[in-house]
């Protein structure tokens, strides 16, 4: 793939499909001597916690773990029948801000 000056691989499908329903990072080879994050102005934000929704949250462990993936992060149990989210929780200049959509039942994650 490429945009612009930036050329990379992606691991995601032909049929665009998302590892486990869309909770499971796309893994990317960049093209470039320097990571494209490097060239980023610092603006003051930094990930406090990633919260990630599943069905299977021993599936993604697993996931996870075998990729190497660590850091701020949970992974909680969903109900059957309840699609995947996550939820960013984003340290800022102006405080701790919450990223998420809202759960399939139309309730916020903070109402949950």
């Amino acid at each position: 793939m490429s945009r612009g000056a930036l050329h990379w691989l992606i691991t995601i499908p032909a049929d665009g499909s998302v590892p486990l329903d869309g909770v499971a990072p796309a893994l990317i080879e960049w093209h470039t001597d320097i990571h494209p994050a490097a060239r980023l102005r610092d603006l003051g934000l930094s990930l406090v916690e990633l919260e990630i929704f599943h069905p299977e949250p021993a599936r993604v462990t697993r996931l996870l773990s075998s990729i190497g993936l660590d850091g701020p992060l949970s992974v909680s149990s969903l109900s059957g029948g309840t699609a995947p989210y996550l939820v960013a929780h984003i340290n800022t200049p102006q405080g701790v801000r919450e990223l998420s959509v809202p759960r399939p039942d139309g309730h916020s994650h903070a109402e949950r």
